[in-house]
């Protein structure tokens, strides 16, 4: 190639890239992940006997029956009269947390044994929160690239930020972030910008919580599903308490779908109370 071309071989080149560029900014669509930071997450997949443990502590109406009166320890929830939030004609049950949070971290048990008795995740990932925070590393799990199934309602879940410190903000690193529709659910209902938040369908909320990280400290995934059979349990009273809070909730919004979870005792005390 001549020498006396390369100037403008250059600026072809630099006009390509910025043609693409444009084309990408402008085109390509946004997702709630943060792709700069999608590689700080290193979740392990949940195994089988996880799952399971999981879904029988969540479709054990007896153990559930019986402890159905957590629920009034329960801060932080309330009944509002918002406009009904809907997606693919289902309820939607709006999530919004962190994963380095503590109280997001005891939540998340909750949210997903009520979760469970309406539908069926998979991908759900193993989790602590920040080891630098308070209650450090306190096991649960991430909703952050799992997936939920319902034919009763729609779950959209957004983990704001890894459990991992940011020493150039001060923070924890970004994971995902709220689109328009969700920032203004947000700065509407949560003044005080707490987590966890949770919108069920625009008829009642869940800010911030109750139930004290510590009281599964150093427990591990495996400990923590097993402590969920023994109704005697204050790990259990109060992570199956509040599931059950919020499977009223979500009844509430299905119309009572589906009869063998919306009838049965605790969600009937728990409409009553509220």
């Amino acid at each position: 190639m001549n020498k006396k071309n390369l100037p403008y071989v250059a600026i072809i080149i630099v006009i390509i890239i910025a043609a693409a560029y444009v084309f990408y900014t402008q085109f390509a669509p946004i997702p709630h992940l943060s792709n700069a930071t999608a590689n700080l997450f290193d979740g392990k997949p949940f195994n089988g006997s996880i799952y399971s443990a999981l879904y029988g502590a969540a479709n054990n109406q007896s153990l559930a029956n019986n402890i159905s009166t957590a629920f009034a320890s329960n801060n932080g929830y309330s009944k509002i009269n918002g406009t009904p939030l809907t997606l693919n004609g289902k309820p939607e049950i709006l999530y919004i947390g962190a994963e380095y949070c503590p109280y997001c971290a005891v939540a998340r048990w909750a949210l997903a044994i009520a979760l469970m008795r309406f539908g069926s995740f998979s991908n759900l990932h193993y989790m602590t929160s920040s080891a630098v925070d308070a209650f450090p590393n306190t096991a649960t799990l991430t909703f952050y690239n799992s997936t939920y199934t319902s034919n009763y309602i729609s779950f959209i879940p957004i983990e704001t930020a890894t459990n991992k410190p940011d020493p150039a903000i001060n923070f924890y690193y970004p994971l995902q972030s709220l689109n328009s529709s969700e920032s203004t659910i947000l700065s509407n209902y949560d003044k005080g910008s707490s987590i966890p938040f949770i919108d069920f369908g625009n008829s009642s909320l869940q800010v911030g919580i109750a139930i004290n990280p510590q009281m599964i400290g150093g427990d591990n995934w495996t400990a923590i599903v097993g402590i969920l059979s023994n109704p005697k349990s204050q790990i259990t009273e109060e992570i199956l308490g509040t599931a059950n809070l919020y499977t009223a909730a979500i009844c509430e919004k299905t119309g009572n779908l589906p009869a063998s979870v919306c009838s049965q005792k605790y969600v009937k005390s728990i409409e009553r109370y509220g």
